[in-house]
């Protein structure tokens, strides 16, 4: 009987224990599946950011986390970006980044353009006459005003009133004509010039009486050439002249050039006159219609502009015969619309 207790001993241990160990393995399962299948949100949780874990039974489980539930804090602020080192824009060419870019103004494509579009004459371009001093006879007995110069509408206005039993006329120039004679540039008397080769053009409206005798005229510096782009007889409306002469001590070294062209009344409409100036001719034109073509002038010659309105006085070639009305009293106007001066 002593022996069959002690052989029974070792077998009902062995029992008991198998039975332990079935327990505890059910228990241990039991425990992983709840952190498994998220039973247990609380302590899934837990270990969301850990990396891996240790459960009782040393067994390691990864817990990588969703890239969705980073916080916003781990990412690097835009604002620890490195600074741009680029130079800052040039402000004297850049428009403000909160606005459109400009375009660059584009250069002038004229070396004088006078529009007439302000409120007064322009007095850093032209010099207004105010008597009859070096004109050389023209417009005597309507010798120029410089009360009968203004701007008015974007036009130069030059008029011809009645004075007492005479008249007064009108003269500016872009030299000082009136101060001196010959080489304006060297005695600081030019205001504007522009050298051979080059392009004028004149829009005018002509005054409306007999006898006038309007000129858009160019003259050098030394005085030597006369280039006379609209010199009208307003005695004969529609005859529209241009001229050319070489003076020498006050004589044509040269027979003068005339030529003509016939336009519509240049009294009640407006007209484009032109000269394109060259070493080898001088084209003259109306509305594009060619005046005439005269010899040229040397190439580096610089010309200057006198835009006058006078009467001729009776008897006179410019005047043709003619003087206003005795029932007409004026005043009698030229207006101009521009002058451009362009570089061929």
């Amino acid at each position: 009987m002593k022996s069959r207790r002690v052989r029974t001993m070792p077998v009902l241990i062995t029992a008991v224990t198998m039975v332990l160990g079935l327990g505890l393995s059910t228990a241990s399962a039991s425990r992983n599946a709840r952190y498994r299948w998220g039973s247990r949100t609380d302590a899934l949780s837990r270990y969301s950011w850990g990396g891996t874990r240790t459960d009782r039974a040393g067994t390691d489980v990864a817990t990588n986390p969703p890239v969705t539930a980073a916080p916003e804090t781990t990412a690097a602020p835009e604002t620890t970006a490195a600074p741009v080192t680029t130079a800052p824009p040039d402000t004297t060419t850049s428009t403000p980044a909160s606005g459109p870019v400009a375009a660059p103004a584009p250069a002038s494509p004229y070396v004088f353009d006078e529009e007439f579009n302000g409120t007064a004459l322009d007095t850093t371009k032209w010099y207004v006459s105010n008597s009859c001093a070096n004109l050389d006879g023209i417009g005597v007995g309507s010798c120029p005003s410089a009360a009968n110069v203004g701007v008015s509408g974007g036009n130069l206005v030059e008029r011809i009133t009645r004075s007492g039993s005479g008249y007064r006329g009108a003269l500016i120039a872009t030299i000082g004509f009136e101060q001196t004679y010959g080489n304006y540039a060297s005695q600081g008397l030019a205001r504007a010039e522009w050298q051979v080769p080059y392009t004028i053009t004149m829009r005018a409206l002509m005054p409306n009486t007999p006898g006038a005798w309007p000129a858009l005229w160019e003259r050098s510096d030394s005085g030597a050439d006369e280039l006379d782009v609209a010199e009208e007889r307003m005695t004969f409306p529609t005859q529209a002249g241009c001229h050319q002469h070489q003076w020498s001590n006050g004589q044509n070294a040269r027979p003068q050039f005339d030529g003509g062209a016939t336009v519509s009344n240049m009294a009640t409409n407006w007209h484009t006159y032109s000269a394109v100036v060259t070493a080898s001719s001088v084209t003259y034109k109306v509305d594009g219609q060619t005046c005439g073509v005269a010899w040229g002038i040397p190439n580096g010659t610089p010309h200057a502009l006198i835009i006058n309105n006078v009467l001729g006085e009776l008897g006179s070639w410019g005047g043709g015969g003619k003087l206003p009305a005795a029932s007409d009293p004026g005043p009698w106007n030229l207006l101009v619309d521009y002058v451009r001066v362009s570089r061929i």
